[in-house]
Order: C-alpha cells, then sequence, then structure tokens
C-alpha cells in the first residue's frame, strides 16, 4: 500500500482498534516501533513512551520477523507475542505493510485454543465412553477386559502408551496386568510392585490419582526404565470400588497413561482419567460375576441346568 496515513485517519484507526482491544503498532521498514494505540497499555502493559523505539520483535517473539520476507500487503500468521509482565501468549498476527513502515496488530487467541481444546477434549472423552460401554459389555473374561480397555484408551484417548496394574488379593502386591506402546524390557523390574514403591505403588497407597509431568527428571520414577523412551508425561489414576461396608472405597487396581510430550495432562484430563479408573474399577470387581454369567448362560442353553439365578 503506497498511501499515506493522515493524522485523522490514524486517529480513527487507533479508536477502531482500541475498541475491539487489539494492541496495534506502528513500524518503519526497519520493525522499529514508531507509534502505538493505547491497548498496547491496558493489555500488554507498556507505556508509549518506553515502547517507541523498540524493535516489534521484542513483543512478535515467534516467529522472528524479517523485513525482506513481507513482500506481500498484507501478512496474517499465528505466533507467541509477550506483554511488559513476560507473560507469553498465544496470538493472530496481522502486519499490512504500509509506505513508510507497517501496522502491526495483535489478537491475544488464547481463549480461542481453550474453547477449541474443550471441544476435542469432549470429542475424545465422548469416543472413549462409547468404546468403554461397548468393551464392558461385551468382554466375558478379566484378561480380555482389561487389554480391551488398554486398547482402546491408546486409540480413543490419544495418549502414547496405557498400561495396568492389578491387586492381589493375597500378598496386596501390585501385579503387571497389561500394557500397549511401551517395551517390555520398561518393566522389567516393575512386574510387581509393593503399595509405596514407585509413583504406581504410591497411587494404590494413597488412593488418589498422580500426574508425573517430566518424567525423565522425576525421582518418584522408580523400577520402570522409562530413560531414552522419550516419555515425559504420566498420569496413573486408581482403580476403586466402593468397600462392602459403603463407607470407604477398595483399591482394585492402577491405571496408567503417558505421552511423550511434557507437562501434556490438563486437570481436566486427569479428572477424565479418575472417573474412567471408577467405571473400570467396578468392571474388573465384577468381572468374575461377568464370566460366571457367560458360563452357566451356555449351561443353560445346552440343557445343563434349568435356570440361571445370580
Amino acid at each position: 500500500m503506497d498511501t499515506l496515513l493522515t493524522d485523522a485517519s490514524i486517529d480513527l484507526l487507533w479508536q477502531t482498534l482500541d475498541a475491539l482491544h487489539l494492541p496495534a503498532f506502528f513500524t518503519n521498514r526497519d520493525l522499529v516501533i514508531t507509534d502505538c494505540n493505547t491497548t498496547v497499555t491496558t493489555k500488554l502493559f507498556f507505556r508509549k513512551d518506553e515502547i517507541l523505539g523498540s524493535r516489534i520483535n521484542n513483543i512478535v517473539i515467534s516467529p522472528t520477523i524479517n523485513p525482506s520476507l513481507l513482500t506481500s500487503d498484507i501478512h496474517v500468521f499465528d505466533g507467541r507475542c509477550m506483554g511488559k509482565d513476560r507473560e507469553v501468549f498465544p496470538a493472530k498476527i496481522t502486519i499490512v505493510s504500509r509506505k513508510d513502515g507497517f501496522t502491526v496488530v495483535i489478537e491475544d487467541i488464547s481463549n480461542i485454543l481453550k474453547i477449541a481444546h474443550r471441544a476435542t477434549q469432549r470429542r475424545r472423552e465422548i469416543n472413549t465412553y462409547n468404546e468403554l460401554s461397548r468393551i464392558l459389555s461385551e468382554s466375558t473374561s478379566l484378561e480380555e477386559l482389561t487389554k480391551s480397555v488398554i486398547d482402546g484408551l491408546v486409540n480413543t484417548l490419544e495418549v502414547d502408551a496405557a498400561w495396568i496394574y492389578l491387586v492381589e488379593d493375597d500378598s496386596q502386591e501390585l501385579k503387571l496386568c497389561c500394557f500397549k506402546g511401551m517395551k517390555e524390557e520398561i518393566f522389567k523390574d516393575a512386574r510387581s510392585l509393593k503399595p509405596y514403591e514407585c509413583f504406581i505403588g504410591r497411587v494404590l497407597k494413597s488412593g488418589r490419582s498422580l500426574l508425573v509431568k517430566d518424567a525423565q527428571n522425576d525421582p518418584r520414577i522408580t523400577h520402570i526404565k522409562l530413560s531414552g523412551t522419550g516419555f515425559r508425561s504420566i498420569a496413573g489414576v486408581p482403580l476403586k470400588v466402593k468397600s462392602l461396608d459403603n463407607i470407604g472405597w477398595k483399591v482394585v487396581g492402577v491405571l496408567g497413561v503417558g505421552k511423550h510430550e511434557p507437562e501434556s495432562f490438563t486437570s481436566l484430563d486427569m479428572q477424565f482419567l479418575s472417573t474412567v479408573g471408577n467405571h473400570l474399577g467396578v468392571a474388573i470387581e465384577n468381572a468374575p460375576f461377568a464370566f460366571l454369567t457367560v458360563v452357566f448362560s451356555l449351561l443353560e442353553e445346552r440343557g445343563f441346568v434349568d435356570a440361571v439365578f445370580l
């Protein structure tokens, strides 16, 4: 664009962008800031007098903007910006070419991304619930149930790995039941765990979910060999059922999931995994009865028994 903005048009532009709560800057051709609107102060906390003369790349920290690459009249792209408080946020950045420089407009898209993330998460949860409902209704043995659940979680919840430990009634130790997405040697020293061993045992001991944001450096990660595997985020949730007295909870196992990305499990993810753990705990506790139902039904069909009462 070869036209120069008049003072009146500049005032109108700033007023419009201020009304939209969008920080905006004028820069010269070298991307040095020459002017800005009031929203730069209210949103990014920079006073006008301290931001003039700075480069726009001090605000738009990624990607690095190179003037030689701004060959079109308008460029729109996603990036990351930073205010005076050093808080970094995702943004949609619009750069409009002028005869004497550029106009740079920043839109904070944090809330938009959060809404999109929650919608994606909700879709995954619905898919996972549907898959688990199918598995719980069709499985006739504990082995089939746990293996199918692991497969379903990895496929629908979009985790990189999952595993289940079950509590042995006699020893009260955790025994590895099944896993997917991890090599067997990872569990070489963790096929059997005491209630206090490793983060998995801590989940059993406390009866609470546990999140490990950086599994490669967390001292609670013992016994399972994660070095060199690429797994960074790990979550463990107890598989719980109501005690017979209906007062407390009984933990029958531990469900674990892992991702390669660090800090990738949110509080909403943990809430959902805990809900899955409760449903799975009930299914595991009732698995022997489900198996007996199938056996007696077959016996009834073949005339060996007259009726089935469970």
